[in-house]
Order: C-alpha cells, then structure tokens, then sequence
C-alpha cells in the first residue's frame, strides 16, 4: 500500500484531467469579479474624452480603402497599456504575451492579440496625448473626494535612460567618431558610385546605420551628441569654476567697453589736435594742450595690458570647466549623480498631495534640483486649477534641502514654502541662536526659512514630506516596474512618465473606491 501510495496513482487525489473539454462563460463579463481592477480602467476610458488618440489613426478614409487593414481601437489600446502599467507590465512584448495567456488582457482586448509593434508604436505616437489623459484622471480622482491639497510635497529621482552608459563619449571624442564617420561613408559611397554608376540604386544595408548615426552627431535640425556641448560645460551653476568663469568674463566685457570708450575720446582729441596745428602758421605751437594717438598713451597701453591678463584668465578657467559629454544612444539623456552612483538618465519630478495622489508630474534634463523647484510648483499650481476645480488653492508646498535657494525661499514661487535648509536630523535638532547677525543680513530666505521650522506646527508638516512622497516612488519603481524608461528623448520620456503617474493615481481611485465597495462595471 505504501509502495502504491509513494508512485503516485493513490485513489485519494483529485484526478487531473487535462483532456476534459470545458465550458466556459460565453459572456467575457462573467470571467472576472465585479469589483476587479480591469472594469475600473474599462469605465475610465469610457468615460474619458479620447479625442486626441483619434485624430491621429486617420489612415484608412472609408470602408472600401485599400490603405492598409483597419487598426485597433484607439480606446482598446489605451486601456490595454493603462492597465499594462497599473499591473507593472511595461514592455510590449510582455503586453502581447500576456494578451494571449491573461483573462484581463483577454477582457481588455475583446479577443483580439495585437502584437508588440503595433502596441509600441501606439505609445510613441502619443506621447503628448498623455498629459491630457494624466489630468482627466486627476479629474476622476477629485471627483471621487480625493486630492487633498492643502500640502504638497515635492521631490525627485533619477531614472535611467534607455541608453548605456558605455555610450557616452566626450567633445573631443564625438568630433573623432564624427570624422570618421564622414570620412568612412565618402569612401562607401565612393565604392557605391564606381559599382552601380548613376543609376542612384544604394543596396549598401550600412548606408542607413551611417546616416543614423551621422544624424545624431551633427544634424542641425534637433539637438544631437556634438551641439550644445559646449553650453552644457556652463550648465553647472554650483561649480566653483563656472562662478569664477562668469565672473571673470564679466570683467572681460567691463575692460573691454571701458577701453573702447577711452580709446574713441582720445582720438577724437587727437583728431582736434591736428586740426589746431593744421590752422597756426608753421613754426607756430597750436593753443590747447598736446594730443597723442591712442596707441602711444602709455595709461591706455596699460589697460589693454590688465584686459589682456584678464582674457588670459577666461582661457584659464575655461579648462577648468567640466567636460561635455553625451550619449550617443539618446543625446538628449544626461549624465546625473544617485545614491547608487552615476547613471545615464532624466531627472523625474513629482508633486503629491497630501492623500498620495500625484499632482503634477515632469521630467528633466537638469540633474540639480534646486531649479526645478519653481517649475513644478507651477505645474502643481496648473493642474490643481485645471483638474481639480473646487479644490481650493495650494497650501503649503514642502521639500528637502535639495531644493533651498535664496530664490525659492522667497515669496516669488507664489504659494507658502517650506524647504529645509539641511539635513533632515539638523532640521528637527535646531535650536534658537544658530544663525547669526551676519547671516541675516546677506542670507534673508535662509533667516526667513529657518525662523518657520522654529514654528512647531510648521516642523511637524515638514516631517510628513517623507511619508507623503517617498513611498509614492517606491509605488513607481517596485510595483509599477519604472526603473529605466522604454522611449528616448525628453519628450517622448516625458510622455512615459505622465502615463505611469497616471496609472499610479488609477490605483490609488481603485483602492479608494474598494474602501467605499463602490463598483464601476463595464
């Protein structure tokens, strides 16, 4: 018996019978619970002006076109990548995979298998519709009583770009790759030229891998790997070099008008002078003092000197400058400092209210986050007014140390501040006496800023900035799965990250709505 047992054909177990035919609801809306997350994302879209997802599908003019098949519902496709995100699917292969093994991308999809390319190319051709479809459900969320906005909290994180970071070369090196480049394709083409004379017939399968890459290193009509580098070597506004340099160029440009003024009036006496000594008779001396040209007027030749030790200087810390770099996978991605080290990638903003529903969402190319903090108050300001009407005006905007400047700290960002002007242990352990008379008088936001978090009610909002934003990234990174981005370019990125912060905030109705067992079915 035991031996029988311990071979598995025991007559205790349920039988498995996977040649047994089935049958199954023939209605789709049977094969998921009511209150499943999949209704929830089918009635938003119904209830969501898609418009602008439309207008973009006009390929095929009447029923008899032949200009190609019929493509899928704009409607349906949304959906299916909205719910792909909620779930923390991203990748569209995946997405295709799971429409022919998952109930609720089968529901989603009504049957049909749309394939990777086509779901692809349907999230890059509407990377700006996604901010409409970010506030419409910010929209959604308010009506559902959510979005408190009476503080919100700011912060940002680096994500990765879908670049490597092997790929990122410096000025010198890119102009290299450049000529080489160049001076490679006029050696094929030379090639092409001899072998299929004027015919113009190219079956060179590396003639387009050269011109793609010759696009992104010198193609004027969009920022590429090699424009802009020298600009971006003056970006870094907290670089000791970079003060010194503008400062000094600023001395440049003073001497330099300076000397031209002087050298204009002192000609303009020694033109006089001429005239005076062209009118007397000759052996006569000429009334008035003696002029000399500017080139013999040792004061003014000692100007040019110091303008000339000042330029000296410019080139001097030009040197200095950190060197310009790009990638040459997507030149538009930056090379940004994390806790984890250095990556190739965009710096993600996010504004959250005070109930974790994201208000405003951004991503840049700037790694320093102290400049972005008037932009994204901005748009936390625009989205509350546009999306959420009746919600009142924004409170009380909170933001870690990444964030103070003299000029944030100031009434010009148009809502009450509050940024720490340190580390989190030094702000809640400050005590009365630590700023002295000096530093009020040359550092009045931070005077201003520090005596708010004197204020205890105003230490206890700040403490909750942590509580509020950080675990709606955690929520973005771990269960939504946005730890590199799919697309390339800041625009195309930025449409990326709307529609995963607009998955976010769907959760965030879903989970609202099965608190209050409310229901929405399709």
């Amino acid at each position: 018996a035991d031996a029988l047992n311990n071979s598995g054909m025991a007559h205790d177990y349920l039988p498995v019978l996977r040649d047994q035919p089935l049958l199954i609801a023939p209605d789709m809306r049977d094969w998921l619970p009511e209150d499943h997350l999949v209704w929830v994302v089918i009635k938003l879209v119904e209830t969501m002006d898609t418009s602008a997802f439309h207008t973009a599908r006009a390929r095929r003019t009447s029923l008899r076109s032949n200009a190609g098949r019929r493509g899928y519902d704009p409607d349906m496709m949304l959906a299916l990548l909205l719910y792909a995100y909620c779930v923390g699917v991203r990748s569209s292969r995946k997405i295709e995979a799971f429409c022919h093994t998952d109930i609720a991308f089968r529901i989603l999809t009504a049957g049909a298998f749309p394939d990777h390319t086509a779901i692809a190319r349907f999230r890059s051709a509407h990377v700006k519709a996604f901010t409409d479809l970010f506030t419409q459900v910010l929209t959604e969320c308010h009506r559902a009583g959510m979005v408190k906005v009476g503080v919100v909290a700011i912060d940002g994180t680096k994500i990765k770009a879908n670049a490597s970071l092997d790929r990122t070369y410096t000025q010198t090196t890119l102009a290299a790759i450049a000529a080489d480049v160049i001076e490679d394709a006029q050696a094929c083409d030379d090639a092409d030229e001899a072998r299929i004379g004027q015919s113009g017939h190219d079956d060179d399968e590396d003639a387009a891998g050269r011109r793609k890459l010759l696009d992104r290193l010198s193609s004027p009509a969009k920022e590429n790997a090699v424009e802009g580098l020298e600009s971006l070597r003056r970006e870094a506004p907290r670089s000791q070099a970079g003060k010194q340099l503008t400062r000094a160029q600023e001395r440049v440009d003073r001497l330099e008008a300076r000397i031209a003024f002087i050298k204009a009036r002192q000609q303009a006496k020694y033109e006089a002078y001429l005239d005076r000594c062209a009118a007397v008779p000759a052996g006569h001396r000429p009334s008035g003092k003696p002029a000399q040209p500017p080139e013999k007027v040792r004061w003014i030749l000692e100007k040019e000197e110091t303008l000339a030790r000042a330029r000296a200087r410019v080139a001097e810390l030009e040197g200095k400058l950190p060197v310009g770099r790009r990638n040459l996978t997507d030149p538009q991605s930056r090379l940004m400092k994390s806790r984890h080290g250095f990556v190739q990638g965009y710096n993600a903003q996010i504004g959250v209210s005070d109930d974790h529903v994201i208000v405003a969402a951004d991503v840049f190319d700037n790694p320093i986050d102290v400049h972005l903090y008037q932009p994204m108050v901005e748009r936390v300001r625009q989205q509350v007014g546009v999306a959420c009407p009746g919600a009142g005006e924004v409170g009380t905007v909170v933001a870690d140390a990444g964030y103070f400047s003299e000029e944030n700290a100031g009434p010009g960002a148009g809502v009450e501040s509050l940024i720490a002007v340190g580390k989190a242990w030094k702000v809640a352990a400050l005590g009365p006496g630590v700023v002295t008379e000096e530093t009020k008088v040359r550092h009045p936001g931070l005077w201003a800023m520090r005596q708010k978090f004197e204020d205890p009610e105003n230490l206890e909002v700040y403490t909750r900035r942590q509580a509020i934003v950080e675990p709606v990234f955690g929520h973005l990174k771990d269960w939504r799965g946005l730890r590199q981005f799919a697309m390339r370019g800041l625009e195309k990125v930025r449409g990326e990250f709307l529609l995963a912060a607009a998955a976010c905030n769907v959760m965030r109705l879903f989970n609202e709505m099965t608190r209050k067992s409310v229901v929405m079915t399709a």
